[in-house]
């Protein structure tokens, strides 16, 4: 496994345990009117950031991965683009439904929440998408 595709399992169970943080400790409050939801958001968004960079890190340590062999090679950059493409269509849902929900005078929570459900959903897609790549192979598309 290499440096790129072991950087991308680290993004989608790092995107997987902070929902699996974040979801059950928004549902579990039961004011979510004020700002205490703000705080747990940038708290599990900081925390996940910090996790995946940690874990990156060890994954490299204990693989013994050089520099020469963490550049990613051509296969590497087009399973990236390509894996982007698929999840930032999601993040786009995501912020075409945040600027209806400003336009309807939503609660900033409901436009919070969609907004960073389109970033979670456009991480875990595209990862899923670039590790489908990398076990079968990148899809033959004239560019």
């Amino acid at each position: 496994m290499g440096y790129q595709e072991r950087n991308t399992w680290v993004q989608v169970f790092g995107t997987i345990a902070a929902l699996a943080v974040y979801i059950p400790w928004t549902m579990a409050s039961s004011n979510n009117d004020g700002s205490e939801w703000l705080w747990r958001m940038l708290w599990v968004i900081g925390g996940g950031v910090a996790l995946m960079t940690i874990a990156t890190v060890v994954f490299s340590m204990a693989g013994r991965i050089t520099r020469e062999e963490s550049a990613p090679d051509e296969r590497d950059v087009r399973i990236s683009h390509a894996s982007e493409r698929v999840g930032t269509a999601f993040l786009v849902i995501a912020g075409i439904v945040a600027i209806v929900l400003c336009a309807q005078a939503a609660s900033p929570f409901w436009i919070a929440h969609t907004i960073a459900a389109g970033f979670a959903t456009s991480a875990l897609v595209g990862g899923i998408a670039a590790l489908i790549m990398y076990r079968g192979g990148l899809p033959n598309v004239v560019s």
